[in-house]
């Protein structure tokens, strides 16, 4: 073998070297960009998942005052409604015994009259 040609094959050999660590390297490369793309687009939807949740905590937050608002504002029409039940059964059960005091009067009046 000539010498020309051991060179030839020493510089084919190394191009190979050269190409093949090149490709792994090049894939690497690729694959942690592809990684890190993922990291990225996971970190985004993260913070994007985050800021909705939150949003969404914040809304339930603030129905939960106005439902308790309107509880209090009910407890207090209940408190209404009862007072004005007890009113309306105290007037109820005067106006029965005044009914009653009526019947007896007229059930009086009409013996008086009977014993005319």
């Amino acid at each position: 073998m000539s010498a020309d040609r051991i060179v030839e094959i020493l510089l084919a050999a190394t191009t190979i070297c050269i190409g093949y660590a090149s490709f792994w390297l090049a894939t690497k490369s690729t694959r942690i960009q592809g990684k890190a793309a993922v990291q990225a687009v996971d970190a985004g939807a993260f913070e994007r998942a985050k800021d909705i949740y939150e949003s969404a905590l914040e809304t339930l937050r603030e129905e939960l005052v106005a439902c308790r608002a309107d509880v209090s504002s009910v407890r207090g029409d209940l408190t209404t409604a009862r007072t004005d039940l007890t009113t309306a059964r105290t007037e109820l059960t005067s106006a029965r015994l005044e009914i009653t005091g009526l019947r007896t009067d007229i059930a009086r009046l009409e013996t008086q009259i009977g014993n005319l």
